[in-house]
């Protein structure tokens, strides 16, 4: 039989072989139950992964470009010009194809959206990473580190500053 399925022999009296047929068909049906309860949770996480991915804080858009707007009318161009590009990086990345990309990739999104709330605090906080050269090439779920950043600066900072 295939690799999933069990090899019972079936043989004997007649009630020995409806026990036997009864058993596969039991093992058939639990296996098949299982496949479907395990397609149905990665289903489920997948979804719950596309919502999270999906939730680029409007309110967060909304301030960014508050901002730009106030940098525009004092002139500063150069920072626009920064700002503008990590905001225009973030939602290029977010609606990139891939569900998982190197931790090395996330945290570029994650610095550009640190770059982008370090100008809306005005520099009142400073960022150190630290992680082994090995982490960097480690596989994650995209969009799946800027979302606890933004919650901790919302949750954390935001009060305390």
């Amino acid at each position: 039989k295939n690799g999933n399925e069990a090899d019972i022999y079936v043989g004997g009296s007649s009630e020995i072989r409806h026990l036997g047929y009864s058993i596969r068909n039991s093992y058939k049906q639990n296996n098949e139950l299982m496949k479907k309860i395990v397609w149905e949770q990665n289903e489920r996480r997948k979804s719950e992964l596309d919502v999270l991915q999906n939730q680029i804080n409007p309110h967060f858009l909304y301030n960014t470009l508050t901002m730009i707007c106030g940098m525009a009318a004092e002139g500063m161009t150069d920072k626009i010009i920064l700002v503008t590009g990590a905001l225009s990086q973030i939602f290029r990345y977010s609606i990139k194809g891939n569900d998982l990309v190197s931790l090395r990739e996330e945290l570029e999104i994650v610095k550009s959206y640190l770059m982008i709330q370090k100008g809306s605090f005005a520099d009142r906080f400073t960022i150190e990473y630290n992680f082994s050269d090995d982490a960097y090439d480690c596989l994650i779920p995209k969009m799946v580190i800027q979302p606890l950043v933004e919650n901790a600066i919302v949750h954390g900072l935001e009060k305390s500053l």
